[in-house]
This record gives C-alpha cells, sequence and structure tokens, in this order.
C-alpha cells in the first residue's frame, strides 16, 4: 500500500471513530432527555443551598427568582451561606428578601474564622433541615419551574443528580458559550450512557447524608467541589443520574473580560491532576488528540489537513445545533468554525499556563 493510501485510510478511520463517538454522546443525551418525571407530583421536601462570595449585584435578581418558583412553601427551604463578602452582599441579600417579601422558609449562615465555597457547603448543607440538597450558584438564574421540575425527578434511589448549566449573553459571549455547550454535550451524553466524568456544581442535587459522607473527599482548595464531589460518589458507589430538559437548566451569566474568562478556566484546568475520574483522563485525552491532530496532518499535507478538518467540524457541528436546540439555542456555523479554529491554540495555551499560574478568584489565590 502506497504511503498517500495509508494516509487516506488512517484518516478515514479516524474520522469514523470521531462520527461514532458523537453518535454515543447523543444517545446518551436522548437517554436522559427520555427519563420521564413521576406521574404524581412528590411531596419530597428540598433545602435549597445557596453559598455566596461578593454577589451584590446577582442577589436581589436571585430572590426575585426563587421567589416566583412554582413549589409549595411547605416542599422548601433556602439556606444562604455567606463566605466572607468585602461588598455589600449581606446587606443586599437581607434586603430584597425584605422588600421582596420573600414566601419561602430561609436562613442567612456567615461563616466565621474559615473561608472557601466548600467550607460555605459543608455549613449549609449541615445546618439544612431536609434530607434531600439541591445546590445552587448565586449568580444563577433559575425558571419559575426549576424546583418542582427537581422534586419531580429526584428518585428515592438517587444520590446525586447532575443537572443542566447554559451560559447567557449576547453575541460577544459566542466562544463561552460554544465551549461550555460543547462540555455539557460531553457531561450529559457520558452520563447517559453510565460513564459520568464531569458535573457543575452551579445546578446539583444529592442526599445531605451521603454528601456528608463524602466531604473529606472534596480535597483542600478552593476549587473542583463538583468534580470532585463526583470522584467520591463513583468509588463510593453511589447512584448517579442526569436529567436533562428545559425546565431544569439554570443560566449563568458570562464572565465579563477576557481575564476573568481565562482565571476561570485556569480554575478549572488546576484541578484535572487530582482528579482520577474512570474514563475521565481517557476522553479528555480523546477530544485533545481530536484537536491536535489537524496540526499534524497541516505540517505533513495542506489538501489531507484541510479535508480531515471540514468533515470533523460538520460533524461536531451537527451534533452540538442538535444538542444546543434542547435549550431552544441557535448555533451559528460562522461562529462555531471560528471556535473550531481557536480552539487548538486556547486548549494548547490553558494547559501549558495552568502548570505554573494560580489565578484569583473574588479577591482570593485560588488553590486546588
Amino acid at each position: 500500500m502506497e504511503f498517500v493510501e495509508m494516509v487516506v485510510l488512517v484518516l478515514i478511520t479516524l474520522l469514523l471513530v470521531h462520527l461514532w463517538v458523537f453518535q454515543k454522546l447523543r444517545n446518551g443525551v436522548k437517554r436522559v432527555i427520555a427519563d420521564t418525571k413521576s406521574e404524581h407530583l412528590s411531596q419530597l421536601k428540598i433545602s435549597v443551598v445557596v453559598p455566596f462570595r461578593n454577589e451584590e449585584n446577582h442577589l436581589s435578581e436571585l430572590v426575585h427568582l426563587l421567589n416566583t418558583q412554582t413549589i409549595a412553601s411547605q416542599y422548601v427551604e433556602f439556606v444562604f451561606v455567606n463566605d466572607n463578602s468585602t461588598d455589600d452582599s449581606l446587606q443586599t441579600l437581607s434586603e430584597s428578601i425584605r422588600i421582596q417579601r420573600f414566601k419561602y422558609t430561609h436562613r442567612i449562615i456567615s461563616l466565621t474564622g474559615q473561608k472557601g465555597k466548600k467550607r460555605a457547603l459543608f455549613e449549609g448543607v449541615k445546618n439544612a433541615q431536609n434530607e434531600t440538597i439541591v445546590q445552587l450558584d448565586a449568580d444563577c438564574k433559575p425558571n419559575s419551574f426549576w424546583l418542582e421540575e427537581i422534586q419531580s425527578h429526584f428518585k428515592e434511589e438517587t444520590d446525586l443528580l447532575i443537572l443542566p448549566v447554559s451560559v447567557e449573553g449576547n453575541n460577544h459571549h459566542w466562544f463561552q458559550q460554544l465551549e461550555f455547550s460543547a462540555l455539557q454535550f460531553i457531561t450529559f451524553g457520558m452520563g447517559g450512557i453510565s460513564t459520568p466524568v464531569l458535573s457543575n456544581g452551579a445546578n446539583l442535587a444529592y442526599k445531605k447524608n451521603t454528601w456528608m459522607e463524602s466531604f473529606k473527599d472534596l480535597k483542600n482548595g478552593d476549587s473542583g467541589d463538583d468534580v470532585f464531589l463526583l470522584q467520591s460518589f463513583i468509588e463510593k458507589k453511589r447512584t448517579i443520574q442526569f436529567r436533562l430538559n428545559k425546565q431544569l437548566v439554570v443560566s449563568t451569566s458570562p464572565e465579563r473580560n477576557f481575564h476573568e474568562f481565562i482565571s476561570q478556566r485556569l480554575r478549572w484546568a488546576g484541578k484535572n491532576r487530582n482528579v482520577n475520574i474512570p474514563k475521565y483522563k481517557l476522553a479528555m485525552l480523546y477530544f485533545g488528540f481530536s484537536h491536535a491532530i489537524s496540526f499534524v496532518l497541516l505540517m505533513q499535507n495542506v489538501t489531507f489537513a484541510t479535508i480531515y478538518f471540514i468533515i470533523k467540524i460538520i460533524i461536531e457541528f451537527t451534533q452540538l445545533r442538535w444538542f444546543r436546540s434542547r435549550y431552544e439555542t441557535k448555533t451559528g456555523f460562522i461562529e462555531f468554525l471560528f471556535a473550531a479554529l481557536i480552539m487548538p491554540f486556547y486548549l494548547i495555551f490553558i494547559s501549558l499556563i495552568s502548570l505554573f499560574y494560580k489565578p484569583k478568584w473574588k479577591g482570593r489565590k485560588v488553590v486546588v
């Protein structure tokens, strides 16, 4: 077999594998969408834990959105935990609750002598009155049916329920939105084929006792409460489930500028060295390899590299466009193409910088 024929055969094989991988992810997503809620509305009681630090710009809107939840008041309480805010977050929260006549049972806890989101979560979960905990970031925006939908999907055997998050914003935030959608596609696609590798702490539900038992496994540091919780639950053979529909989604604001965006991604990348979830690193290596192969081909043959890249992009675009339609979000091909061109450089940059640079998060040096 001549060299050119061999290269063509390898490229066809790689593209067929790529198509198979994305089809498997799509099938996984379909499974977590297809799961239906109980015929009779659950009587499940929920405690919503909201840790916050320097969120004065978001708390008033959050109180409003929580106050519009359709869940009956006897089934839910809210536990807000102040993680040593240095702005007017605490005052904003208290005033918003009073002015908006917050209709649900609630309490506000402030950390004293301790700090960090993980410690804030610990205090919130420990002081929660109900066995089922819903964890929500303070900068997130749930729709009115969010808690009622969780209530009807959290089954008796569930230990951890991983829920969807989206990034809102305008056309200036297209790269953040596309990248985050890709991560969510992997999260729910892998989860749907019983291979959990990712979760997002902005929107989670779990049992109080099992979370408390796993707290010691969340590692020291400021980042990774979600992925290390998932890791602990996998190791302890807990029941992990995924659910995806429009009512379960909470949206979060995009990072405001390039520096904040890169700092956030560096926090995420910094915890990777401590993650030991089965197939997590394999999945990350595969997607990294799929980007790197374009560079390798480009150095050998521009024509082959172009053909490979175009077909690969078509595969990814069609699948991600289908996934984002679950959120009723449109996906433009030109934006996707630009993101695909940027992504290899972006991944290399984040991977290298995360090895020695520790970003700040809300005025603190991040420890991972």
